[in-house]
């Protein structure tokens, strides 16, 4: 039976919704009010509604007006927030990788977390490293900076459009982390630049201090023989070389000629006025002999370079 007007009381049920009406780019769009209060602190707030009084939102000549929100990322996220029973059923939304964006972005603005942290769970599946740390930059995602930084740097085939896309900044600082932890290549050999001090020099052969700090009671305090820059034991860039091999069965272990060393600030042979010292080993029993370096360096890591280059862009 149908309460007729006057035949007891009516109660509201919970599905008995107000709605609101919210002017976007001179389009309104009108919405139940508790889905959003619901989703966002801030909407909660702005619809506050003072006892027995009237409010923006509530007729069309007097909509709420969100400025500087563009429509299209507007009406992404209200297809969040009002899904349908198709969305609801497929676990899944109807929204473009460039609709996600916009809602995620709006999620961040008025704190809907889950919403946002949706937004980043479906975009990392179908972002490129690229992607990732062009738009990890603008949002402030960390994870995306990283894992994209780390995809580029591990791409063999990197494109000049990835690294024009992420911007200079990032380029540059990407660059780099593949020059630093660059990997030899099928042959064991590499030819980019890696510097090290003297102590970082061994003997092939009987593994001792190829450059001892000490020569009886007398430092050693050597000079580059073409420039004759000083050149402390303990300093760890005096020296580099473009010419190494890798040790078999031997972790950061490489084999270097001496006169493939270089002065880190002539860019020659130091060898010339130290062949005496340098290329033969002190401490070996084939004293006399030229004996080939053995090079230890350990390479950084592609995460610990990361954290050094992108220390606030990965810090959520």
């Amino acid at each position: 039976m149908i309460n007729q007007p006057g035949q007891g009381s009516q109660t509201k049920s919970s599905f008995y919704w107000d709605h609101v009406i919210i002017e976007v780019e001179r389009t309104l769009v009108r919405v139940p009010r508790q889905g959003l209060i619901e989703a966002s602190p801030i909407f909660a707030d702005l619809f506050t509604l003072p006892p027995g009084g009237r409010q923006e939102g509530d007729t069309d000549s007097e909509p709420i007006r969100l400025d500087g929100v563009k429509k299209v990322d507007f009406e992404a996220l209200l297809k969040v927030v009002f899904p349908t029973s198709a969305n609801i059923t497929s676990g899944t939304f109807d929204l473009t990788k460039k609709e996600w964006l916009g809602a995620m972005k709006l999620a961040a603005m008025w704190e809907m977390g889950h919403i946002r942290l949706h937004a980043i769970q479906v975009l990392s599946a179908s972002m490129t490293p690229a992607e990732k740390v062009t738009h990890g930059l603008e949002h402030g995602i960390g994870r995306w900076v990283r894992d994209g930084v780390k995809g580029l740097v591990e791409d063999s085939q990197i494109s000049l459009e990835d690294l024009l896309s992420v911007g200079a900044d990032a380029a540059s600082r990407i660059l780099w982390i593949r020059q630093k932890t660059s990997s030899l290549s099928g042959d064991g050999s590499s030819t980019r630049r890696w510097e090290f001090g003297l102590a970082s020099l061994k003997c092939m052969h009987c593994d001792a201090d190829f450059c001892p700090p000490t020569v009886g009671a007398h430092t050693l305090r050597f000079q580059c023989g073409a420039c004759q820059f000083p050149q402390d034991y303990v300093d760890m860039r005096l020296l580099y070389t473009e010419k190494i091999k890798t040790i078999p069965g031997r972790e950061n272990e490489f084999e270097v000629h001496p006169f493939d060393l270089r002065c880190s600030e002539c860019a020659r042979c130091p060898l010339p006025s130290l062949a005496s010292i340098v290329d033969r080993c002190y401490s070996c029993p084939q004293k006399g002999k030229k004996c080939m370096i053995k090079l230890t360096m350990t390479r950084p890591s592609v995460d610990e370079m990361i954290m050094e280059l992108f220390p606030t862009e990965v810090d959520e």
